[in-house]
């Protein structure tokens, strides 16, 4: 990699969320503050307020509403659950082809969090278009939104109509991805990904609840070349992914303190700004680690989360010990048995039971009646 390398951290949202966005923004800074990098959130609109916490934390807002209209004017009335600048993320080689300085764009969901430096020149190399982890394949998203919609759109069937080969769509190789970490190439896609990304919305009539159906099904386009990164880049802990890394699952249900190789925490479930949220010995161990960074922010940043003011007094007794094992276990059971069959790689039963340990009251309940095996 050229010794000019730079990336462009960014970040979409709103202005609601943009204190969040911003302490994600910033653990990352704190391996890769190098001039050379630049940390933007992208918008359509900014409080003064914000404007000056961003102007403070050397945070560059960049307007993209005009750029982007097309997800407020085409998006379904159905689609409500986000905010119509989680799509603006899409833009973002566009916006950062226009500025020639930066070679990648490395973009992040405001529930983030880089706990470690990592090799970001060998973690963006391979990338000749755009970076991601696979989740499984696209078409068990068909099938979910075709019950979301009601069967009021067929993305499969529209996608096909938009030219993507039928064979490409229907290959168990086509992926869905999430979306919290996503590696750019900037030179790479420069303006057409946008262009591609802006026909499958407008084609499908807007009909996506967020960011990553657009993103996943635009990227099963045969011209679109995705590098699938290991999850250790976006360790989400819901063992819903492609390709396990075993070795990180097992440090993950079996290590009470410290997994060496995760690099960046995605919290998908189990926010860390919630108090309860996080129950597994590892998972409150991560969760620390952001509280530790928030606390160490400027600005009064802080402040705003109470619940980050004290960290888990981590444990690990025999009924939580119990639990890990036996999830690690059906994991393992359910990856080697699901994928080959298209099917979810996460079982309801195994979300049932992380739901029901996450419940506060439960937690609660269990801790009161029998602290020692919590």
């Amino acid at each position: 990699m050229a010794p000019c390398f730079r990336v462009a951290f960014f970040a979409s949202c709103d202005d609601n969320y943009i204190p969040t966005t911003a302490a994600a923004l910033l653990s990352f800074r704190r391996f890769f503050g190098d001039a050379r990098h630049g940390y933007f959130i992208v918008g359509s609109h900014i409080s003064n307020a914000n404007a000056d916490l961003l102007l403070k934390l050397n945070v560059t807002f960049v307007d993209v509403s005009n750029l982007c209209k097309v997800f407020e004017t085409h998006r379904n009335a159905r689609c409500t659950k986000y905010v119509k600048e989680c799509f603006y993320i899409a833009a973002g080689p566009s916006v950062f082809y226009q500025n020639t300085e930066y070679d990648f764009c490395l973009s992040i969901d405001g529930d983030v969090f880089c706990q470690r430096e990592f090799d970001l020149a060998g973690l963006c190399k391979p990338v000749r278009h755009v970076g991601m982890r696979g989740v499984g394949p696209l078409r068990r998203c068909f099938e979910d939104r075709a019950v979301r919609f009601k069967g009021e759109c067929d993305h499969r069937a529209e996608l096909i109509r938009l030219g993507f080969p039928e064979e490409t769509v229907d290959s168990p190789q086509t992926l869905e991805y999430n979306t919290g970490v996503i590696i750019w190439n900037v030179r790479g896609l420069n303006r057409w990904w946008f262009e591609l990304c802006e026909r499958v919305f407008v084609g499908l009539d807007g009909a996506f609840e967020s960011d990553q159906d657009l993103i996943s099904m635009a990227a099963a386009h045969p011209s679109v070349d995705v590098h699938e990164f290991d999850e250790c880049y976006n360790f989400n802990y819901s063992m819903d992914t492609y390709k396990a890394n075993w070795k990180l699952w097992f440090d993950f249900y079996f290590r009470n303190r410290n997994v060496d190789g995760v690099y960046i925490s995605h919290f998908i479930r189990g926010k860390p700004w919630i108090r309860g949220n996080a129950i597994f010995p590892m998972q409150q161990h991560l969760v620390n680690q952001w509280r530790a960074h928030i606390r160490s922010l400027p600005h009064g940043l802080d402040s705003r989360w109470e619940e980050a003011r004290a960290d888990y007094e981590i444990k690990g007794g025999m009924l939580i010990q119990a639990l890990m094992h036996a999830l690690f276990m059906w994991h393992m059971v359910n990856h080697v048995v699901a994928i080959p069959n298209l099917k979810y790689t996460t079982p309801i039963f195994t979300y049932s039971v992380y739901i029901l340990t996450l419940t506060k009251k439960l937690h609660s309940a269990l801790f009161a009646f029998a602290p020692s095996l919590l």
